[in-house]
């Protein structure tokens, strides 16, 4: 019975061991720590250096089902505009189904996101989705100084 309760306590330690191995090897070298709450005194104003995505970027999938290709799926940053005084992306994303597919179920749906080109953060996010009889239509702002949306 020994035996075993070392045995496991050995593959315990092994597995903690590989986790903190992954963590350390996937954690990119240039990792900052994010603000959560500005400064009372400062206004808003948190900063993240974004090496991730820019203008211009665009995505294009596939959609289909089964076997059958029922049309595309985008996500781009479409522009960068100015949106409470603040540069930011605006991100958008559609699906539409193609002639073929459209024919038994119709889909169009868009969603767009403006996200402060600074901070990298949200203010705005609409979704509009028609998707064959289906229509839904949500819009929220975020407060960010007060965490509310």
């Amino acid at each position: 019975m020994a035996k075993k309760s070392i045995i496991a306590a050995v593959i315990i330690i092994l597995l903690i061991l590989s986790i903190y191995i992954i963590r350390i090897t996937f954690t990119p070298a240039n990792a900052q720590a994010v603000i959560e709450t500005p400064p009372a005194d400062s206004g808003f104003n948190r900063y993240i250096d974004n090496i991730a995505f820019g203008l211009g970027e665009k995505l294009t999938f596939d959609i289909n089902y089964g076997f059958i290709n029922a049309g595309t799926a985008t996500m781009e940053i479409a522009d960068l505009i100015d949106y409470n005084g603040r540069p930011c992306y605006q991100i958008v994303s559609t699906a539409l189904s193609n002639k073929f597919f459209s024919s038994f179920y119709r889909v169009e749906d868009r969603i767009e996101t403006i996200v402060d080109a600074e901070g990298i953060f949200s203010w705005r996010f609409n979704k509009r989705l028609s998707e064959g009889n289906y229509r839904a239509h949500r819009s929220y702002g975020f407060d960010q100084q007060n965490h509310k949306v």
